[in-house]
């Protein structure tokens, strides 16, 4: 299976502030039984592919382990959400009944 690159364009000063803003905003949330609505999670993932905008979410992992990634959704679609996750650099799965927050990194 050949490897694919996000076809995004590099972020420049003014979007890495914004998610330097929320990170910061994200990492002040509590975690813990924090439930989100599925609907809203899927309309704001759909919103986020068709727009191409960049996320920050929160997702549990198959361990139980809360994580905060920056993704840049590419299709909703089966439960899941495929996105280019920036810290490992490539197109990644998330199991959607796994995020629990959502949040424009852009302030889209």
């Amino acid at each position: 299976m050949p490897i694919r690159s996000c076809p995004c364009r590099r972020p420049n000063s003014e979007s890495l502030n914004a998610v330097v803003a929320v990170l910061r905003k994200v990492t002040a949330a509590p975690f813990g039984n924090i439930r989100v609505d599925p609907a809203v999670t899927m309309t704001q993932l759909q919103r986020a592919a068709k727009e191409q905008d960049t996320l920050v979410i929160g997702y549990l992992d198959a361990a139980g382990v809360a994580t905060q990634r920056v993704v840049s959704p590419i299709t909703v679609k089966g439960g899941q959400l495929v996105a280019f996750d920036s810290a490992s650099g490539r197109l990644r799965d998330f199991a959607i009944h796994r995020i629990t927050s959502v949040v424009s990194a852009t302030g889209r």
